[in-house]
């Protein structure tokens, strides 16, 4: 079934695109990513949900579009979806582990 509307995240959810950095070897072979020892990777937020407190009001999020934060790789495990050719995890704000800045 396809999708005729744009996904906006909620319940404190945040929609990333994985880095799909190449990691390839000097001789030329890639290296796929199940075969990573790393288990903490990256990823930009594409769109994020307010978090709401016990009294149903919502609390600032601490991450915007556009943020570069890491995660698990685990994170969001089969929480994957498609929007507009893009492949996107989604990801509980809670799951996050760190914001990345300059």
């Amino acid at each position: 079934m396809e999708l005729i509307c744009k996904l906006t995240p909620i319940n404190g959810n945040v929609f990333v695109i994985d880095n799909k950095a190449s990691r390839q070897t000097n001789s030329g072979i890639y290296i796929p990513e199940t075969a990573s020892p790393d288990k903490i990777v990256y990823g930009m937020v594409l769109k994020v949900s307010n978090k709401k407190d016990k009294k149903g009001n919502d609390i600032e999020s601490e991450v915007k579009a556009g943020d570069l934060v890491l995660y698990s790789f685990h994170a969001g495990a089969g929480n994957v979806i498609e929007e507009d050719g893009r492949t996107l995890r989604v990801i509980k704000q809670v799951e996050l582990i760190a914001l990345c800045k300059d």
